[in-house]
């Protein structure tokens, strides 16, 4: 799975940052083009849990950070979320 190493360097100052930008890349690199893969908030918040008591504070948290993303910058339409999960569809690595 390609990481783009500019995007890489931009988002060094935080490491939860980080950890969603390669997140998104190695999940959306493996969505089959004209798919939908959806992935519960629960699922993320454990896999990402930073002790957060609530789900909905890690949800805020998340979105937050996530909007920081060169994923997200780069393809605006790879990764919009629901209230109960976050929906990735395929986009074309970037190098």
């Amino acid at each position: 799975m390609p990481l783009n190493e500019t995007a890489i360097a931009r988002l060094s100052h935080s490491a939860m940052t980080l950890d969603i930008y390669t997140w998104l890349a190695q999940r959306l690199h493996r969505v089959k083009e004209g798919k939908i893969v959806l992935v519960p908030w629960v699922s993320l918040w454990e896999q990402f849990d930073n002790g957060y008591a609530q789900i909905r504070q890690f949800r805020w948290i998340f979105k937050l950070t996530a909007n920081n993303s060169a994923t997200l910058e780069a393809c605006p339409d790879a990764a919009t979320e629901t209230k109960k999960e976050l929906c990735c569809t395929f986009v074309v690595p970037a190098l």
